[in-house]
């Protein structure tokens, strides 16, 4: 596995919108093609996180965890 491609913690990112820089600041990180991914821990029993970015997010099982993604491009404006 390329070593960009592995999920790291990392110091908190500078966003456009102070909301979401609060919110990554303890996510996990990694670099793929050329666009950060960010992963939040994911549980049905608490609020989505980041609602207003519901529709760029996708779940995913980090380990034995589940896990909201967010990715963006190199402005860091969210993807699909």
């Amino acid at each position: 596995m390329d070593a960009q491609t592995v999920w790291r913690r990392g110091a908190p990112l500078r966003f456009p919108n102070a909301r979401w820089e609060l919110a990554f600041s303890c996510a996990l990180r990694r670099e793929r093609g050329g666009r950060l991914e960010l992963a939040l821990p994911y549980s049905p029993a608490r609020p989505w996180p980041l609602p207003e970015l519901f529709c760029f997010a996708r779940v995913e099982q980090i380990g034995a965890q589940p896990y909201i993604i967010y990715a963006f491009d190199e402005k860091k404006a969210p993807i699909f």
